[in-house]
C-alpha cells in the first residue's frame, strides 16, 4: 500500500474547502435559531441572526470563488475559447488571466481601504466592526490571484509535458 504524498498546495487548498464548509455550517446554525426564535413559542429570540448570516455569506462568496477559480468553474468565454487553435489558446486564456488578475489587484487594494474605513463603522446588533467583514475583500482577492497564477502556471506546464 502506498502513502499519497500530499504538498502544501494539496493542504491549503483542503483548509479552504473546510473554511467554506464551516462557514455555510454557520449561515445554516444561525438562520435556524433566527427560524426557532421567530416561530417557536419559548425559544429566545435574537436579533443578531441575520447580521452574522450576511456577514458570513460575504465571506463564503469571496473565499468560494477562490476554490471555483481552483477548480476551473468560474465563468469564462469557452465558446469563443474552445474554437480557437490549442497554440493560439493558451495564450488568450492566459491574456484573460492577466485581465482578472489586474482587476483582482484592484479588487485587493480598494479592500483594504473599505478594511480600514470599516473599523469606524459598527453593525447595529452585533456590535461588530463592518471592518471584519470587509476583509474579506482583500483576503479573498488575495486568494482569487493565487489561483488565478497557479492557472496560468498550469497552462504552460502541461503543454510542456
Amino acid at each position: 500500500m502506498t502513502a499519497v504524498k500530499r504538498t502544501w498546495l494539496d493542504w491549503y487548498h483542503k483548509g479552504v474547502e473546510i473554511f467554506i464548509s464551516l462557514i455555510f455550517a454557520g449561515m445554516l446554525i444561525f438562520m435556524i435559531i433566527g427560524i426557532l426564535g421567530r416561530y417557536v413559542p419559548f425559544f429566545p429570540k435574537v436579533g443578531w441572526y441575520m447580521e452574522l448570516t450576511l456577514m458570513l455569506m460575504v465571506w463564503l462568496v469571496f473565499t468560494g470563488a477562490s476554490l471555483g477559480i481552483q477548480r476551473k468553474a468560474h465563468i469564462g468565454v469557452d465558446v469563443l475559447v474552445n474554437s480557437l487553435k490549442p497554440s493560439i489558446r493558451k495564450y488568450v486564456m492566459v491574456t484573460m488571466n492577466l485581465v482578472i488578475g489586474i482587476w483582482l489587484i484592484m479588487l485587493f487594494r480598494g479592500g483594504i481601504s473599505a478594511v480600514i474605513t470599516g473599523m469606524l463603522f459598527r453593525y447595529p446588533v452585533s456590535n461588530i466592526p463592518k471592518g471584519f467583514v470587509y476583509l474579506a475583500f482583500p483576503v479573498g482577492s488575495a486568494m482569487m490571484i493565487f489561483e488565478t497564477v497557479l492557472t496560468s502556471i498550469g497552462l504552460f506546464k502541461t503543454s510542456q509535458e
